[in-house]
């Protein structure tokens, strides 16, 4: 009986080896909570809306590669954080990513944007704290407590890649003006 639990108190000894390799202190575990879902508001319809995206991971899990980071120039604070699910279809492939958003306070100007990915369509747009215009579709609203970074995002009119008549929405799941809510955890930076 020795003999036997020698090798499975081993295994769990290495077990725990890797799991306490996986944490840092200076690397922090990237988690992102987000709802949202790109949206066919106002143009013909030619196929239905993609699926809501509820992203609730750990970046490694279920197929997520998560990040966030946060900068800060001449005492403003940048947020850059992106959410990459990788699929065995086109339709549960996807990505929402946003550089550059502004941490607290207002911004019409900025290096903000925004781009998701939803099969093999790729919208892009400026953002800004403002109300969404044709430069800026998008409008994003960040403030950070305790190493959480929280908000929310909406885009109206987000143009395609392929064609700048082809715009969709990126709003909460089933409504047509609801800014998605955000939660960042793991941000570098912070």
């Amino acid at each position: 009986m020795t003999m036997r639990s020698t090798p499975v108190w081993l295994g769990v000894l290495s077990l725990l080896g890797v799991v306490a390799s996986c944490t840092s202190e200076t690397t922090p575990i990237v988690y992102i909570g987000m709802t949202y879902q790109v949206r066919c508001l106002d143009c013909e319809r030619r196929e239905p809306d993609p699926s809501p995206r509820d992203i609730r991971a750990v970046d490694g899990e279920a197929g997520y590669s998560l990040d966030c980071s946060v900068s800060s120039t001449g005492g403003t604070k940048r947020v850059t954080f992106s959410a990459e699910h990788q699929g065995e279809s086109a339709e549960n492939k996807y990505v929402l990513s946003v550089r550059n958003a502004r941490l607290g306070g207002d911004e019409s100007e900025g290096p903000c944007d925004v781009r998701v990915i939803e099969g093999n369509n790729t919208y892009v747009a400026g953002c800004s704290t403002e109300a969404p215009t044709t430069e800026r579709p998008c409008q994003i609203s960040l403030k950070e407590k305790g190493g959480v970074v929280s908000g929310e995002l909406y885009c109206d009119k987000m143009p395609s890649d392929a064609s700048l008549n082809q715009v969709r929405h990126l709003v909460a799941p089933f409504t047509e003006t609801d800014p998605a809510k955000l939660e960042l955890y793991g941000c570098r930076g912070l």
